[in-house]
């Protein structure tokens, strides 16, 4: 009894110890550096192979081997050094590819094809890069206020109700201002509904003008903030994508900062060169049947 339950026991063991080295084995054949060539097709890779191989061949830049993963034309090179001069190469030879650095698994294909590769490490194993990014909060209630400005005006223009100003305050607020406190009221009741949340009123009356300072409050600006760094989260994750960086961690710490850590990145003068840009789409409704006298004297 005692023997079989050892002998049982000796079997779970070994067993156990052969399924923890098949998943360990991709980590043996490790990663080699890569250059990857994004093209419209597998089959236009395919077909640009050949060709690729024998430009490098002719700088006497030799790939160890190439493959073919989907509109990838990946180029596998012994040392980084290597990699970055056949970059370097197909990036003036093809400048209307889609080329980028990495570092691709060497597991074989029954591996693979068994779901197994190669662990992915982090920054204090393979290396890498972090960037700590925050929201230009001047720009930000810059265009917040100029964006209630325009609610102001467009909403006043289309209800006839006469403004005497309207200018940018603090942190994204605005103040209007109005002959009287009708129209002050009428405006501040076709506004209620139109604009974001947020906002606090506040009455003024100064030098004969029936003025309301619409102003964010401290939940509202750490919202705009928040929103903001989270929009900022999504655009760098396509463009950490295009980076082909294994496993990278894009995190919104506190209202207005966003962390970024590239392990393993090889190529750091493009990683800022492509996360120290930055692009801001807006978008404009034309009033193609507006008053042009009228638009000047709202100060549109």
């Amino acid at each position: 009894m005692n023997k079989a339950f050892a002998g049982w026991k000796y079997a779970l063991i070994i067993a156990i110890t052969l399924l923890g080295a098949l998943l360990a084995l991709p980590n043996w054949f490790g990663k080699s550096p890569t250059v990857q060539m994004q093209f419209a097709s597998p089959e236009a890779a395919t077909a640009a192979a050949q060709e690729v191989t024998t430009q490098l061949h002719a700088a006497n830049i030799e790939p160890s081997r190439w493959k073919v993963d989907g509109q990838n034309l990946n180029l596998f090179f012994p040392q980084t050094d290597v990699q970055i001069q056949a970059r370097d190469l197909l990036t003036s030879k093809y400048p209307d590819n889609a080329i980028s650095v990495n570092l691709l698994p060497n597991t074989p294909q029954w591996l693979q094809s068994m779901g197994l590769s190669p662990m992915n490490l982090g920054l204090d194993l393979r290396g890498g890069i972090s960037f700590l990014l925050q929201v230009d909060s001047n720009e930000l209630f810059t265009r917040k206020s100029a964006e209630l400005i325009d609610i102001a005006t467009s909403t006043a223009e289309k209800n006839n109700i006469p403004m005497q100003g309207a200018e940018a305050a603090q942190n994204g607020g605005v103040i209007l201002s109005f002959a009287s406190d009708g129209d002050r009221e009428r405006a501040l009741d076709e506004l209620r509904t139109l604009l974001p949340p947020g906002l606090e009123q506040v009455n003024l009356e100064e030098n004969g003008q029936y003025r309301v300072r619409l102003q964010y409050s401290e939940q509202g600006i750490s919202e705009l903030k928040r929103r903001a760094a989270d929009q900022n989260r999504q655009r760098m994750t396509s463009r950490v994508n295009s980076l082909g960086v294994a496993e990278p961690s894009i995190q919104v710490v506190g209202d207005d900062r966003l962390l970024i850590q590239l392990p393993g990145i090889q190529d750091v003068a493009k990683a800022k060169e492509m996360l120290g840009s930055t692009a801001t789409l807006e978008f404009y409704i034309v009033d193609e049947q507006g008053d042009l006298a009228q638009a000047v004297r709202m100060k549109r």
